[in-house]
């Protein structure tokens, strides 16, 4: 299969990765505020369902770059991606939408998340550095040293 350009999506996660693990972690690396104790909610959540995938979601919003991955995964997402797939986002809406058996579609779990749910940050564990404001934003937080 030629992937071509298609490649930086399945750069999130290199094979080595994912055969030495059952679980891998994705996290934006412009999201400073992530949650450990979320990650271990999430992956914690994952192992006991059994399921393959484990986002947050927040206001209705999923985010696949601060969630926990089956390896099992990994097979799926070359499919997906080989099929013309670019981003987790739709790779996650592709598998609720497009998996007929009941059983399957429980394989992804959205994991509502409430600002009152964790208490290691008082910022936004979701926030991201996309532009100059946030980055000043970021900047003057931890000047301030909060």
């Amino acid at each position: 299969m030629n992937l071509g350009w298609k490649v930086h999506l399945l750069a999130l996660c290199p094979r080595s990765t994912w055969q030495k693990t059952m679980y891998v972690l994705l996290l934006g690396v412009d999201m400073p505020f992530a949650s450990p104790h979320l990650f271990m909610q999430l992956a914690s959540v994952l192992k006991m369902v059994g399921a393959l995938i484990c986002v947050p979601e927040k206001n209705g919003n999923i985010e696949p770059l601060h969630a926990v991955y089956s390896r099992k995964v990994l097979p799926m997402l070359i499919d997906f991606v080989g099929r013309g797939g670019r981003s987790l986002t739709e790779f996650i809406k592709w598998r609720r939408d497009n998996v007929e058996d009941h059983v399957q579609k429980k394989s992804i779990i959205f994991y509502r998340y409430g600002p009152k749910r964790y208490a290691d940050s008082s910022c936004d564990p979701f926030f991201n550095i996309n532009t100059m404001g946030e980055f000043e934003y970021f900047e003057n937080y931890c000047k301030k040293g909060i």
